[in-house]
């Protein structure tokens, strides 16, 4: 079996036993050393008496052991449970280099003690230091295979290898070839058999030649006791990939050390995963026990103490990615924005949060971004507009990634609305951005038209409302190039006696008497209407509904908030041959008391008037906000809030 340079999950616990330290006399010292000491390829503290080393009683209980403490027995009882949950050292105390141990200074003095210390109720030597009990690491070779490389001046001992080969008897064993789904591979088994399946100890071993595409040889072991066919208790397991060819070079070997009951994993306590890719070596490790899921990464350095350095670590959200955030306070939510990934909402204070892809990592959950804030939108992260309460439009990957919230440039003054490719200024000027493949957004806009009172925009084309009539325009420059391969200089009229007007994923108009209208061609109104090569577009305004204040669109769903104050959401009917979100055959009734909508891809985003935040749709990437992958098929409450740490 390979060794791995370790990794560790880490989780600081303070244990106090009353009465284990009293009165009592120096009989030595404790010195710190520059050998390492592991437990299952996981490094625990360790320290030098009389040349021998010597770890905490105490921390055992972190690497699978129960250390129970009496005091009316003066007695410290430690016993092995393959079944217990596994934390490790911290990142603090992993991160120590080579040149900062100072091999033999003192670390603590040893007491004299009356207690005893039982290693499976026998009595083993152990001693007082600090309130704590040291005890010989030699005395756990009962547990595992036990190793000292003194070049490398490491003493491993590996329990989990040396209990699966206890449970794993050679002699009279039978083999079985268990099912496999992939032609490339062979699974076998060699243990204890009933009625034709894996009953009692046995190992089972995975092999595949995978020739077509990513070649690889893979290799995956492992051993455990089976009931009816199935795992049931400790699994432990070892496996490797080795590509041949492709992108992904990195060969990678497996360890992991699971627990199963009835077949089931109940919450596997440690998964790791070393990549090599001849350069340099990394390490990915979970740990995860019930709902919780902790991750640390490592990176090879040997001018650390243990051979690598913690990069990063954290509990997971649902996608996997590091929860670096704590809950905060909201206000009240006045305004939302839903591109297509991911979400903005703002509250009363001025306070900007977003969801699923933000320019900080993809979130599941709301995290503030930024403050005084009156206006955010954006269909990509790198692109999101957020107006300030001075109406100053800035690029939120520029003030918080770019400049680090020091010095950040203006892109417009008096802005009230923007988007990835347009902003309105406050006394109603809309222009075009300076945006292209060049990333000049600060160079000078262009003017599109005045006098407009909101605009409303999908990636490079606009709809925008001027004198109660709706124009449509689009990017037209060089380097920006359409499908159909036309050219529409100027924006043109495309109706008249509007009160609102939406471009989500199709083209929506409310009218002076709130009815709601809508259609999808890219050209109705313009010189080459009904050119569309789409033939299930909507060529002109089809009616839609009565009684509607304001609408939006998603992929496969329209939702409009009626003038009573109902949000509902119904079938795209502007492209009825399309696929529909959740399979939507009629107007559904969502809320009541809606104040705001925005709709993005396969989800929407709205608040309430008084100050609730709620998410319906796909989840895609935690854009909902709810903390997991779940779509939501009923508006989701979003209660929780958060900041970085």
């Amino acid at each position: 079996m390979k060794r791995f340079l370790s990794v560790i999950m880490a989780c600081s616990f303070v244990f106090s036993f009353a009465g284990i330290t009293a009165q009592a006399d120096i009989v030595g010292e404790v010195i710190a050393t520059d050998i390492t000491a592991y437990i299952d390829e996981q490094p625990i503290s360790s320290y030098n008496i009389n040349d021998y080393t010597y770890v905490i009683a105490e921390d055992l209980r972190d690497y699978g052991f129960a250390v129970k403490w009496s005091e009316a027995a003066r007695e410290l009882r430690i016993y092995r449970k393959t079944d217990y949950p596994k934390w490790f050292l911290s990142a603090e105390k992993l991160n120590v280099k080579k040149s900062d141990v100072n091999r033999g200074a003192h670390a603590f003095d040893v007491y004299s003690t009356n207690i005893v210390t039982y290693l499976e109720d026998e009595p083993i030597t152990a001693f007082n230091v600090d309130g704590q009990t040291l005890i010989q690491i030699d005395e756990l070779t009962r547990y595992g295979y036990f190793s000292y490389d003194d070049e490398r001046r490491e003493v491993k001992i590996n329990m989990a290898a040396f209990y699966a080969d206890q449970l794993y008897d050679m002699s009279a064993k039978e083999t079985l070839l268990l099912p496999c789904d992939k032609i490339e591979g062979t699974i076998t088994y060699s243990g204890d058999v009933k009625d034709g399946k894996p009953n009692g100890y046995g190992r089972v071993t995975e092999e595949y030649e995978f020739t077509n595409g990513l070649a690889s040889t893979d290799r995956y072991v492992y051993t455990a006791k089976f009931v009816d066919g199935v795992p049931d208790g400790p699994l432990f397991y070892f496996g490797t990939h080795i590509p041949h060819n492709g992108s992904d070079r990195r060969v990678r070997d497996y360890y992991k050390i699971e627990h199963y009951k009835d077949g089931v994993l109940d919450g596997y306590f440690l998964s790791v995963t070393q990549y090599d890719d001849g350069y340099s070596t990394r390490t990915e490790a979970v740990y995860e026990n019930g709902a919780q899921i902790f991750s640390r990464v490592t990176e090879t350095d040997d001018t650390y103490r243990y051979g690598y350095k913690v990069v990063s670590e954290g509990y997971l959200d649902a996608l996997g990615n590091i929860i670096d955030y704590k809950p905060i306070e909201a206000g009240k939510i006045v305004a939302v924005s839903a591109g297509y990934s991911g979400g903005y909402a703002i509250d009363e204070n001025g306070v900007l949060f977003g969801f699923g892809e933000t320019v900080r990592g993809t979130k599941t959950v709301p995290v503030k971004l930024d403050e005084t804030v009156s206006f955010a939108a954006g269909d990509s992260a790198g692109l999101s507009s957020v107006i300030d309460r001075e109406g100053n439009l800035y690029y939120l990957y520029d003030k918080l990634v770019t400049y680090n919230n020091t010095d950040v440039p203006v892109a417009a003054e008096n802005v009230k609305a923007a988007s990835d490719n347009f902003f309105l200024t406050s006394d109603g000027n809309l222009y075009e951005k300076p945006t292209d493949y060049n990333w000049t957004w600060y160079d000078q806009p262009k003017l599109i038209d005045s006098g407009v009172s909101s605009f409303s925009a999908r990636g490079q084309m606009v709809l925008y409302l001027k004198d109660n009539s709706v124009y449509y325009g689009r990017v037209e420059r060089p380097g920006v190039s359409w499908n159909d391969g036309l050219t529409i200089p100027t924006p043109v009229k495309v109706f008249e006696n509007a009160k609102s007007a939406s471009l989500g994923s199709r083209f929506l108009v409310v009218d002076e008497n709130n009815t709601l209208w809508g259609w999808s061609s890219q050209l109705y109104g313009t010189p080459y209407e009904g050119q569309d090569d789409d033939i299930f577009s909507t060529f002109a305004p089809i009616q839609i509904a009565d009684d509607v204040a304001f609408a939006d669109s998603g992929t496969g769903f329209l939702a409009y908030v009626k003038t009573d104050g109902s949000l509902w959401v119904m079938p795209d009917v502007t492209e009825p041959e399309g696929e529909m979100l959740f399979d939507l055959k009629e107007p559904v009734k969502l809320s009541e008391n809606v104040k705001t909508i925005s709709c993005g891809g396969s989800f929407l985003l709205f608040a309430t008037n008084d100050g609730r935040l709620f998410s319906w749709g796909k989840n895609s990437g935690g854009r909902l906000g709810n903390g997991s992958r779940e779509d939501a098929t009923e508006p989701f409450f979003i209660q929780n809030f958060y900041a970085f740490r």
